[in-house]
């Protein structure tokens, strides 16, 4: 167990960072700091470790989500699993069972305050996963739809700014149906219908978080 006493002789410490490219295999890289001290309080040790992983994950948070929240001095990523009652009320609201693994949440923070929100989820293309983020404001009203990674051959005029700003100021509580308030491209109707889909089931997932989020 550690505790806040002292250390003496060489303290190294490293941290991972581990970054994919979309198209290109993952880049890794460390961060090492040594320190050589006769005498090194634990508790900095303890300090230096949460600020390095700081660090890293504001290198993580996706450059769409800092455009969509310019007013958010810093970010704070979190791992989202919902929790039974969570998951009941997810399904009523989507009519779809959430995904098992953890949902990344970014949360834009002003000072104490948040900023807004955003959420990377994948849907199923054709054949092959489509990576996007959705950035609401603390209103859950989206500011911005972006597809980080699109690995069809066939159908990426998702990506078009002009498709994708039909979603802005929707909310929670607005239809999104594909086809009705949000068209679907020829060409690329599977994606566009799943992407659709997605920021539909992104929002139902910020609504049934609301409670717990920072205001």
């Amino acid at each position: 167990m550690l505790g806040w006493g002292t250390i003496s002789s060489e303290i190294e410490i490293e941290t991972e960072i581990e970054i994919k490219v979309e198209g290109k295999d993952k880049v890794k890289g460390r961060v090492r700091m040594r320190q050589r001290a006769a005498r090194v309080s634990a508790g900095v040790i303890v300090a230096v470790i949460a600020h390095l992983h700081a660090i890293q994950g504001e290198e993580l948070v996706p450059e769409a989500v800092r455009r969509a929240l310019p007013e958010a001095e810093t970010f704070e990523q979190r791992s989202i699993v919902l929790t039974g009652e969570q998951a009941s009320e997810f399904q009523q609201k989507t009519g779809a069972l959430p995904p098992r693994s953890p949902y990344v949440l970014y949360i834009g923070m002003r000072g104490v305050r948040a900023a807004g929100f955003a959420v990377v989820d994948n849907v199923k293309g054709k054949d092959q996963l489509i990576t996007y983020v959705v950035t609401t404001g603390t209103d859950l009203r989206i500011r911005a739809v972006d597809i980080i990674a699109y690995r069809e051959a066939y159908g990426g005029e998702v990506r078009n700014a002009s498709w994708r700003e039909q979603f802005l100021g929707k909310s929670p509580g607005d239809p999104l149906r594909p086809g009705r308030e949000i068209r679907i491209i020829s060409g690329a109707t599977i994606s566009s219908r799943a992407v659709t889909l997605g920021v539909k089931r992104v929002l139902a997932l910020l609504e049934t978080l609301k409670e717990a989020l920072p205001q």
